[in-house]
């Protein structure tokens, strides 16, 4: 598209790979996740990270999960996704975003039981997320 003095408009300039701001994730287990693990007469409650990235901005929409799921602890997690950190401090990806990426990192990193001495196949991660979650 052309502008009308005939030149090319110009565009704000993306990061290009690799990123220079490239580094493992800080991650914290969240001090605030399961209310008492009692279920509740609500079908759905509002959504909590167990995973925390320090920076990281809330989901721009509201994000509710199952009443049976909100009152189920999550195991920890450790994993350290290395991102860039402008995916972070830009709010591109959301705290629940990335707290996806960091549960699916950790499941990446195991290995399922093998046969006889046959390492067993990497562990895989189902995303069952809803409409709204940004998963592209």
């Amino acid at each position: 598209m052309e502008s009308r003095s005939g030149s090319v408009p110009r565009r704000a300039v993306a990061p290009v790979w690799p990123f220079a701001d490239t580094r493992p994730l800080a991650v914290e287990t969240a001090s605030e996740v399961a209310q008492t693990g009692a279920l509740t007469a609500s079908v759905f409650d509002a959504y909590r990270a167990s995973v925390k990235v320090p920076g990281a901005c809330p989901h721009p929409t509201r994000l509710v999960e199952s009443a049976a799921m909100a009152a189920a602890t999550a195991p920890p997690c450790a994993y350290r996704p290395t991102l860039p950190e402008h995916l972070v401090s830009r709010g591109l990806l959301s705290d629940a975003q990335l707290e996806t990426v960091c549960r699916a990192g950790a499941a990446h990193t195991e290995r399922l039981p093998g046969t006889g001495e046959e390492a067993g196949r990497r562990q895989g991660f189902f995303v069952g997320d809803g409409t709204g979650m940004g998963k592209a």
